[in-house]
């Protein structure tokens, strides 16, 4: 096999790898510093956050009814929850190690 040579496909335990050499200054030199003072209106992410509080997604009535609509589920996901045998007994255990001293929380 050639030295330096690039090999495609699967890679052997016989191949060679040549060490990237380059100094500092190259392999920074893609990146560039920004300059103070200029303005950010060329960068979309913050764009993007700086117009978060701007643009109405939803109206009042809408979140008032999207937050109810959110709760309701997360009872509904609570009340299944603990009506499995599992976890009834798992919260059990955990009282008992609890009053036992055997956990505590912190």
């Amino acid at each position: 096999m050639e030295k330096n040579k690039v090999v495609k496909g699967p890679v052997s335990k016989r191949s060679v790898v040549k060490p990237v050499s380059r100094s500092l200054k190259q392999m920074h030199s893609h990146k560039k510093i920004p300059e103070v003072g200029k303005s950010h209106y060329s960068d979309p992410t913050w764009i993007y956050l700086n117009s978060l509080g701007r643009v109405p997604l939803m109206n009042r009535g809408q979140e008032v009814q999207y937050s109810i609509l959110m709760r309701f589920a997360q009872y509904k996901l609570l009340d299944m929850a603990f009506r499995e045998d599992i976890v009834l007994d798992a919260l059990f255990t955990m009282g008992n190690e609890l009053e036992n001293n055997k956990i505590e929380c912190i």
